[in-house]
């Protein structure tokens, strides 16, 4: 065991930690996290280049939040990261991560104060990894479609997807009506059945529906599936933006200071 002082010494609501290794799963083995004056970040292509993702949790939704030095990384494999975090329960307990250099601690802190510890080792950070400036295209993207809705309701869609046994699934403006608005029809072919959904404003759980013209791409169902089953729970609402030879952009409306976003490349 080490005896150096800790690089970062963080306590924040299980939630917030949760949401941190539910942001990693879908598209990273391996996730490296920087800690910076103004809070902790993830913001990583996949390998291969067809997906991304941006977490942020600002130091305000942290109760104790203290580093060293201008920035400090730490690397973890996300599947052990997610299972270590879920352990709490997220509306109840804490959860404290402190990281020496070497060894990151996690701490679930109880209502009265018990802890249970995992201790496991920092990952060297994968070199075929990307940093965000490197992404192409870039965050800001002028997309031509969005959509504002239950994210129950996008979950029910995608897995109505899957159990096709399809690989992909396209999102097609169909028809644009002053009274009624944009419509947004999603559609797969599987090796087990064709389905088709659309979504409209006026439908339950639409917040916001916003489309200029018709339009048509197509994503791949496995990172959808990857996403969408990973940030269950995180939040109950999520906006959509897309358009022609643009990747996918899902956004959760997360409970704290910060932020959730993942892109999709399209016609993978």
């Amino acid at each position: 065991m080490t005896t150096n002082l800790p690089l970062i010494k963080l306590l924040a609501p299980a939630q917030v930690v949760q949401a941190l290794a539910k942001s990693a799963l879908p598209i990273l083995e391996d996730a490296s996290f920087q800690v910076t004056d103004r809070g902790l970040e993830l913001s990583k292509l996949n390998s291969t280049r067809a997906a991304m993702v941006h977490f942020f949790a600002a130091k305000e939704a942290f109760r104790l939040f203290e580093f060293q030095g201008d920035k400090v990384e730490f690397t973890v494999k996300s599947a052990h990261f997610l299972k270590f975090a879920q352990r709490a329960k997220g509306n109840k307990d804490a959860i404290a991560l402190t990281f020496d250099g070497h060894e990151i601690k996690l701490n679930i802190v109880g209502p009265s104060a018990d802890e249970r510890a995992f201790d496991f080792d920092n990952v060297p950070p994968p070199i075929t990894i990307e940093d965000v400036s490197t992404f192409d295209p870039p965050l800001e993207v002028p997309y031509d479609t969005r959509l504002k809705i239950s994210s129950e309701i996008f979950k029910q869609r995608i897995t109505d997807a899957i159990i096709t046994g399809g690989d992909e699934l396209k999102f097609s403006i169909t028809e644009i009506q002053e009274q009624r608005g944009p419509a947004l029809r999603l559609t797969t072919k599987g090796v087990i059945a064709r389905e088709a959904s659309a979504i409209r404003r006026n439908m339950e759980g639409v917040m916001n529906f916003e489309s200029g013209q018709v339009q048509e791409e197509v994503y791949p169902l496995d990172y959808l599936k990857d996403v969408i089953n990973s940030c269950s729970g995180i939040s109950d609402v999520l906006t959509l933006e897309f358009g022609q030879e643009k990747p996918l952009h899902i956004k959760y409306e997360v409970a704290f200071p910060g932020l959730l976003e993942f892109w999709i490349s399209c016609g993978i």
